[in-house]
């Protein structure tokens, strides 16, 4: 139907940076020319987006943006908790696994440690506003971070590395991948077994050139984006 169409028109400019939380959208007549369409198909649009919580209609002001959707954008380093902040929204940490573990092979690999060298293995389901969003694994190297708690990951990992161990985060390697839930995730995640998630993994290096964090973090696509940002590099042929 032409309204939903509308509704996730609208609904990619929320989420850009052509608008912030707060901000008024433009009247009904603007949006109708805009598009094309009548005005009650575009109130039928708006209705939508009111009713998944993006936006409040004020009688006789106009109608205003309260949250913008979850999103991941790649052009810059925040941590999750920095991000949901930026766009209004309250994050919790349930921490369901920490322990001590020989390092896999794998995991040796990309933290560049010696093959069953000690590390944190850390599982953590990351709630907005009280919703379960991502479900993140976590491998950090003992060594640095003696004295890492399940206190210090039920806030920000950022926070804990940068704020009482002062190393300071130069960046992250990150891969994006499709894939469906198992039963154990659709379980955590509260989706259906084989469900679309998008997995994402992450790790963070060191201005000193140290990998501090390698973590596996599974979204629910459903109310999780992603956004790019690409600066033009023109080679020379």
């Amino acid at each position: 139907m032409i309204y939903k169409f509308i509704a996730e028109q609208i609904r990619s400019r929320i989420n850009s940076a052509e608008f912030r939380v707060g901000e008024a959208l433009p009247a009904e007549k603007h949006l109708a020319a805009e598009f094309s369409v009548s005005r009650m198909t575009v109130r039928k649009a708006l209705e939508l987006l009111v009713a998944e919580g993006l936006l409040d209609r004020r009688h006789g002001s106009g109608t205003y943006i309260l949250q913008k959707d979850v999103q991941h954008e790649s052009h810059a380093l925040n941590s999750f908790a920095e991000h949901m902040r930026l766009i209004g929204r309250t994050t919790t940490n349930d921490v369901v696994d920490f322990r001590i573990i020989p390092a896999p092979p794998a995991i040796a690999r990309q933290l560049r440690l010696r093959a069953d060298e000690k590390i944190y293995f850390a599982r953590r389901i990351r709630y907005v506003d009280g919703k379960s969003c991502m479900l993140e694994d976590s491998y950090l190297p003992v060594a640095p971070f003696p004295e890492l708690s399940v206190k210090h990951l039920q806030g920000s990992k950022f926070a804990y590395i940068e704020d009482e161990k002062h190393i300071e985060i130069a960046g992250c390697y990150e891969v994006f991948s499709p894939i469906l839930a198992d039963a154990s995730v659709a379980r955590l995640l509260s989706v259906s077994e084989g469900a679309p998630l998008l997995q994402m993994t992450s790790l963070s290096q060191s201005v000193e050139g140290a990998y501090l964090d390698f973590s596996i973090m599974i979204y629910n696509v459903h109310d999780y984006q992603v956004s790019f940002y690409m600066q033009r590099n023109k080679l020379s042929l």
